[in-house]
């Protein structure tokens, strides 16, 4: 069980409750804040998180890298068993990346979408 958190990533605390989250929500939850962390970003943890500025954040960056470093993450996250499925699609206008992926985890299979800023 975990922490909800809202779409500001602040505690849920709607109903003037702190709520909870768990099952596969919850590894979503889990997985999507993993995939939010920079490298060296947590100070509890300088070895954690994904190396946007060092790999990902670059002019003529190799898509098979920006995947590598993301499915490394994920599967890393409690909870994941295995990706079954991965995709990244990258929109230069937006400057946004969407992950889409298939996750087998400890509460079952997971269809995992997110849109990274």
């Amino acid at each position: 069980m975990n922490i909800l958190l809202d779409d500001d990533n602040e505690w849920d605390v709607s109903g003037g409750d702190l709520n909870l989250i768990e099952g596969p929500d919850e590894i979503s939850q889990i997985v999507t804040q993993r995939l939010k962390v920079f490298f060296g970003e947590w100070f509890l943890d300088t070895g954690r998180g994904v190396r946007y500025f060092e790999d990902i954040l670059k002019k003529r960056v190799n898509g098979q890298k920006i995947d590598a470093e993301l499915i490394n993450e994920m599967s890393i996250a409690p909870g994941v068993i295995n990706i079954k499925e991965f995709n990244s699609t990258f929109d230069s206008a937006s400057r946004t990346l969407s992950v889409d992926a298939r996750l087998d985890t400890i509460e079952g299979e997971i269809n995992f979408n997110e849109v990274l800023p």
